[in-house]
C-alpha cells in the first residue's frame, strides 16, 4: 500500500492509500541491430542507416505498470544528406507493441487494461547556415512530419500532420554575443499557427568570464493519448446483490446478478472524448513555457571553473490530467456518478444510482471521471551550481548542487482553470552530487556520489490513493576501465548504487539494489 501521508502544499490533505497488485518483475530483454553506409557524393556525404530494436519488460505510466510483450519492436530507417552547411534528412519510425497493464483492470471486463499501439512516423528536414560578413551567422530550415497511430486505449487517435520552420541570427561583436531566434509550426490537432522566440545575451568581460541572460518560449502540443485516450479503470468492486436485496424484483428475470461484482471507477478520458460528455470542455490547445535565465561561467584559475545559473520557468496552459472536482464542475464533466451518468456497464436503471443508501454507502466516494484538461499558469524557479578543477595531470573533481522550489500556481486568466495546488507535484528541493574520475594512458575511471532529497508523486491515479513521497536517497556508482591493444579494445567494469540502499526514484518505480556489470568495447 502507498503510506498514507498528507500533501506538502496542502496539509489537511491526505495522500497515498492505494494498493499495488501484486507482480513479479521479470527484467527486459532488448536486441538491437543498426546498420549504416557513407557514400561520398557531389562535394558532399550520404548517409543510411536502419535499424530495429525489440524489447520486453515493464514500462511506467500515468495508468500504471504497463508489460510489453516479446514481440513488441521499432523499426527505422534514415536517409541524409549534408555539404559544408546544408544537411538534408528524411526517416521512417515504426513501432509495434503489445502490453497488458499489471495494475488497471477494465472496470467493465474486469481484465487488464491493455496497450497496444502501432505508430508510424514519416520526416523530412532541411537546414542550412551562412555567414554574412565576419561576425553574423544565420541558421534556418524547416521539417514536415506525418504521424499515424492505432492505440486500443485511445481508439479514437489516427493520423497528424505537422510541420515547422526556424530563423536564428547570431552577431558577434567583442565581448558580446547576441542570438535571436524564431521558430512557427503548425500541428494538425491545434488552431493556428504557434511561434517559439528565444534571445540570448552573452558578455565576456574577460577571456575567462561570461555572463549570460536569455529567454526563450517553447510549447508542447496535446499527444494523440491527451486527446483521444477512453478508458475506464476498476478501483472499487461493487457486489451486485446490493441492489438486489434492495429490490428484489430487479434480479428475478436474472438470478445472476445477485452473484456479479461490478467495477467501479473512474473514466479516464482525452479532451476529444470529454467534449462528448460535456459540450462545454474547451478544446485542448497547446502547452507553453517562459523560461528566463541568469548564468556565470568563469575559470577562478588555471586549473578551476564554477558556474552559477538562476531560473525562472512559466508554464501556462498546462496539460494535465485532472481528477479536482472543482475544476471538472467548472467544465460540465461529472465528478461522481449519478442517474444522469451511471458508470460503464450498470444493468439496473440509472435512477437507483441516486438511492440514499447506494449514494452513501459508494457513489458518493467513487471518483466518475478524469480528463486531460489546460489548466492555469505554474511558476517553477531555481538555482544550480558547480565547480570543477583539474587536480592534476589525469585527475579531476567535480561538485555540483540545485535547488528548486516549490511550484507556485499564478493567477489564471479570464475563462482559465487556476491550477488546483492538489494536482501539483512536487520535485526535490535539493540535489547535489560530486564526482572524480580519473583517465591516463591506459587507466580511466570514476567514482560519483548523488544525492535527491524527498520528492512527491502526483501523476499516477492519485483519485485512488496513488499519489505519495519517495524518500531521500544516495547513490553512490562507479566505474574502472582499462585500455588494450593501443586503445583499440577497451574493458570496463561498473558498480550502481555500490552502498547496496534501497532506492526508489518513482512512487511505481522499482526498488533498486546494487548492480555489477561488465563490458567490452572493441574498435577500428
Amino acid at each position: 500500500m502507498v503510506p498514507l501521508d498528507v500533501h506538502p502544499l496542502i496539509p489537511d490533505r491526505v495522500t497515498g492509500g492505494g494498493t499495488f497488485a501484486s507482480y513479479v518483475n521479470q527484467g527486459s530483454r532488448q536486441p538491437k541491430l543498426d546498420v549504416r553506409f557513407d557514400e561520398e557524393l557531389g562535394g558532399g556525404q550520404m548517409t543510411y542507416t536502419a535499424g530495429y530494436a525489440g524489447t520486453t519488460g515493464i514500462i511506467h505510466s500515468g495508468i500504471g505498470p504497463f508489460d510489453i510483450q516479446p514481440g513488441s519492436y521499432m523499426a527505422y530507417g534514415r536517409v541524409s544528406y549534408s555539404r559544408g552547411h546544408l544537411k538534408l534528412a528524411g526517416f521512417l519510425n515504426y513501432v509495434d507493441a503489445h502490453a497488458p497493464n499489471l495494475q488497471a483492470a477494465d472496470a467493465v471486463t474486469g481484465l487488464p487494461v491493455r496497450l497496444d499501439f502501432k505508430q508510424s512516423t514519416l520526416d523530412f528536414e532541411v537546414g542550412h547556415a551562412t555567414l554574412i560578413g565576419k561576425h553574423q551567422l544565420l541558421t534556418y530550415g524547416g521539417n514536415v512530419r506525418h504521424n499515424a497511430f492505432d492505440i486500443t486505449i485511445a481508439p479514437g487517435a489516427r493520423a497528424r500532420n505537422e510541420a515547422g520552420a526556424y530563423l536564428q541570427e547570431e552577431a558577434f561583436a567583442g565581448p558580446l554575443r547576441v542570438a535571436l531566434g524564431g521558430r512557427l509550426d503548425r500541428f494538425g490537432n491545434l488552431e493556428g499557427l504557434a511561434f517559439s522566440p528565444r534571445a540570448m545575451v552573452m558578455w565576456r568581460p574577460a577571456a575567462a568570464h561570461s555572463l549570460r541572460v536569455s529567454f526563450n518560449k517553447a510549447f508542447r502540443a496535446p499527444a494523440a493519448l491527451n486527446n483521444y485516450l477512453d478508458l475506464t479503470v476498476r478501483g472499487v468492486d461493487f457486489p451486485l446483490g446490493a441492489v438486489c436485496e434492495l429490490s428484489p424484483p430487479l434480479c428475478a428475470q436474472d438470478p445472476t446478478l445477485a452473484t456479479r461484482v461490478l467495477g467501479l471507477g473512474p473514466r479516464s478520458v482525452g479532451s476529444e472524448v470529454a467534449r462528448t460528455i460535456s459540450a462545454t470542455v474547451p478544446p485542448l490547445s497547446k502547452e507553453s513555457v517562459k523560461a528566463y535565465e541568469l548564468a556565470y561561467t568563469g575559470r577562478l584559475d588555471s586549473r578551476t571553473t564554477a558556474s552559477a545559473a538562476f531560473y525562472v520557468s512559466d508554464s501556462d496552459d498546462n496539460i494535465n490530467f485532472v481528477g479536482d472536482p472543482e475544476a471538472l464542475q467548472a467544465v460540465g464533466l461529472p465528478v461522481v456518478y449519478s442517474s444522469s451518468y451511471p458508470p460503464p456497464g450498470w444493468p439496473f436503471p440509472p435512477a437507483l444510482v441516486d438511492s440514499p443508501a447506494l449514494r452513501a454507502a459508494v457513489f458518493d466516494h467513487v471518483p466518475a471521471t478524469i480528463a486531460y484538461l489546460n489548466l492555469g499558469p505554474v511558476r517553477n524557479q531555481g538555482v544550480e551550481l558547480s565547480l570543477e578543477r583539474n587536480l592534476w595531470d589525469g585527475l579531476r573533481a567535480s561538485l555540483d548542487y540545485s535547488w528548486q522550489g516549490d511550484p507556485k500556481p499564478l493567477a489564471a486568466a479570464p475563462g482559465q482553470i487556476a491550477f488546483p495546488e492538489g494536482e501539483l507535484a512536487v520535485p526535490a528541493h535539493h540535489r547535489a552530487g560530486a564526482s572524480l574520475s580519473v583517465d591516463r594512458s591506459r587507466v580511466f575511471g570514476t567514482l560519483s556520489a548523488h544525492y535527491v532529497g524527498r520528492t512527491y508523486w502526483n501523476d499516477v491515479l492519485a483519485q485512488l490513493g496513488f499519489d505519495g513521497y519517495t524518500g531521500p536517497y544516495t547513490l553512490v556508482d562507479a566505474c574502472v576501465g582499462m585500455r588494450w591493444a593501443k586503445g583499440r579494445v577497451q574493458t570496463l567494469l561498473k558498480g550502481t548504487n555500490l552502498l547496496n540502499r534501497e532506492i526508489r526514484q518513482h512512487i511505481f518505480g522499482d526498488i533498486q539494489r546494487i548492480g555489477i556489470g561488465a563490458e567490452l568495447r572493441i574498435s577500428q
